[in-house]
């Protein structure tokens, strides 16, 4: 004879329900001229589906159920002027500001948490937190590798001592051990930094002179922070793969001054683990978009026997000014991996110009 599970406890549907919340303020002066704009929102996010752990007697380690919550917080704002100066010149600036975060309220497990790499998923807990082992330098030599493993470690139930990095050489890195019991594990890892970028702004301008026009796009991120993944891979050394040229810099006794550890295969001291070393600021302001256009007047065009004829040159991806050291600073991993530059190609610098025209 054997059973089944007829019913679940809980009712499980696959929906879930969004509430928003907003307050803004639009207002415009001197007959238009200025505008602006402002909105706050919340928006709670509630029965996710999420794991609850149920009996093991039921033959199920755990039930899918509607009990997850999420709350974002926001902020949009944006302000256009519309100017001129005489008749025959004309300009438009168009400035917009927004921030968001969203933060992991409730599960079924309380205790839930979903780790990949630097990336932390908890209740309680921000999406885009990179949670990592801070590193205190490079060991120089023997005397200081002798230091460490005598200084940072733990005694055994027997008394004898058991150093925190047994395996840790010159050219190793040092690792904090945050909460001080001798021992280097996942609650040594400590929050350093976020993918979510705290504003991103945008900045657009228009100019008009007689038949010629201008429109320029600028955009960007302020108080982000990236996981390079691609330099994670470039800078292991800990492998036998293909390096960056970075690695041409690792430490060796003949050059010490370097943050990049030395080249050792099978990593005995674990110095590619998950660490400050592959994060950094991600800030950036990039001129996206260009272009110069010039419209042949009316009357020409009347004598050329076609309606419109318009002459333009532009580009994409002109400048971009950040200290990110990767391809893009504008990459992201997704929503549970927010920051993660995955090696992403990098984007094009394009040129461009054309002839438009109508009959």
């Amino acid at each position: 004879r054997t059973f089944r599970r007829k019913k679940d406890a809980e009712e499980l549907s696959c929906g879930f329900e969004a509430f928003y919340k907003n307050i803004g303020v639009d207002m415009s002066l001197w007959n238009n001229k200025l505008e602006f704009s402002i909105e706050g929102y919340i928006k709670d996010t509630k029965d996710m589906l999420s794991e609850k752990n149920i009996s093991l007697s039921t033959g199920y380690g755990a039930l899918t159920v509607n009990d997850g919550e999420l709350r974002t917080t926001g902020m949009e704002m944006q302000l256009i002027y519309h100017g001129n100066a005489g008749k025959d010149f004309k300009y438009d600036l168009d400035f917009n500001l927004s921030h968001f975060k969203s933060k992991l309220k409730s599960m079924a497990d309380p205790n839930y948490m979903y780790e990949y790499g630097a990336s932390r998923t908890y209740v309680g807990g921000y999406f885009g937190e990179f949670w990592a082992y801070e590193t205190a330098g490079i060991i120089q030599n023997e005397a200081e590798a002798k230091l460490w493993k005598e200084s940072h470690g733990r005694k055994d139930s027997k008394g004898n001592w058991i150093p925190m990095q047994p395996n840790a050489e010159p050219g190793d890195l040092r690792f904090v051990d945050q909460n001080g019991d001798g021992m280097l594990d996942s609650d040594d890892k400590k929050l350093l930094g976020n993918g979510c970028p705290k504003a991103s702004i945008g900045f657009n301008v228009t100019l008009n002179y007689k038949n010629f026009d201008l429109v320029a796009n600028f955009y960007g991120d302020l108080g982000v922070d990236r996981y390079n993944y691609t330099k994670y891979q470039l800078e292991r050394m800990d492998t036998k793969f293909n390096y960056g040229r970075n690695a041409l810099k690792a430490w060796t006794p003949e050059n010490p001054n370097t943050n990049i550890p030395r080249a050792v295969y099978g990593d005995p001291n674990k110095n590619a683990r998950t660490s400050d070393r592959f994060i950094e600021r991600g800030d950036f302001f990039r001129l996206n978009n260009l272009q110069l256009g010039y419209n042949l007047p009316a009357t020409v065009c009347g004598k050329l026997g076609i309606s419109n004829l318009r002459f333009y040159v532009g580009g994409t991806r002109i400048f971009t000014i950040t200290g990110y050291s990767g391809y893009d600073p504008s990459t992201n991993g997704g929503i549970d991996r927010m920051g993660y530059d995955y090696a992403s190609s990098p984007l094009c610098r394009t040129f461009m110009a054309g002839i438009k025209f109508g009959f």
